[in-house]
């Protein structure tokens, strides 16, 4: 994953498997890897769609966390502003940072779900 996501930005993702493999057996590794990273890629969409809800309450609270801030002059008032800021630059963090990360996940995702499988034979070393 680690060498896809660095080195392989606009090309295939070939995957290839060295052993003695019959054609049922290709046919049940493909299907099962590229199902495998569909179902993946499907998931990480739907996590990603709901953290950007998740993001928008963040910055929802902290706002009124620092709203209500301004309207106490005692301890209890500096707690909701750290606390209120602290969530407001977590929810931008994410959105700025984490998302391109998420992107850039998904996108490798997307590239294994259809990769191009190639088998080769091994040589018996008898």
């Amino acid at each position: 994953m680690k060498v896809g996501r660095e080195k392989y930005k606009e090309q295939q993702l070939l995957l290839f498997f060295k052993g003695n493999f019959n054609d049922p057996e290709k046919q049940r590794i493909e299907r099962t890897i590229h199902q495998f990273y569909a179902k993946e890629k499907k998931w990480y969409k739907f996590v990603d769609r709901y953290d950007d809800w998740w993001r928008i309450v963040g910055l929802f609270v902290g706002t009124i966390f620092i709203l209500f801030a301004t309207l106490i002059n005692n301890f209890v008032g500096e707690v909701l502003m750290v606390a209120g800021w602290v969530i407001v630059w977590e929810a931008f963090y994410d959105i700025f940072f984490g998302g391109m990360k998420r992107k850039m996940e998904y996108t490798l995702l997307d590239k294994l779900a259809r990769s191009t499988i190639c088998f080769e034979e091994e040589k018996d070393s008898l």
